[in-house]
């Protein structure tokens, strides 16, 4: 089951979706959980689509054609980098970004997820709880 919503003018993070226009960004939202603040960014998406882990096929991402991919860094049922796996096995060619709160060493949990699906386009999105 996949539920739409519109994105309402939330702040954007400097550099966190740089591929697509303001206008027609299209939002994969996986798993978002209660501990993922209401704030997203998703300014400027023309659809953001919110979905559950299993609910990621390739059949969904030539459907939605995603620009981004947003979850949680870790969730109680999966973490990223298990998203990630997925993802880039299925040549995802879009932005993928971890909602985290601040963590000791972002750069390594970076390293580990690039170094796991080497090409994709991943980062942290450090976001506050609400």
């Amino acid at each position: 089951m996949t539920a739409s919503f519109d994105a309402g003018p939330v702040p954007l993070p400097s550099g966190a979706f740089e591929a697509a226009p303001a206008n027609s960004r299209t939002i994969l939202l996986v798993e978002p959980r209660h501990s993922v603040p209401t704030r997203l960014p998703l300014a400027g998406a023309r659809n953001v689509t919110c979905v559950p882990l299993a609910a990621v096929d390739a059949g969904l991402l030539v459907r939605l054609r995603p620009d981004v991919v947003l979850a949680p860094l870790m969730t109680p049922s999966f973490d990223m980098l298990d998203l990630a796996r997925m993802l880039w096995m299925l040549d995802f060619r879009g932005q993928v970004r971890a909602l985290t709160p601040a963590i000791p060493d972002p750069h390594l949990v970076c390293s580990e997820i690039m170094a796991a699906c080497p090409g994709l386009d991943f980062d942290l999105i450090v976001v506050k709880p609400d």
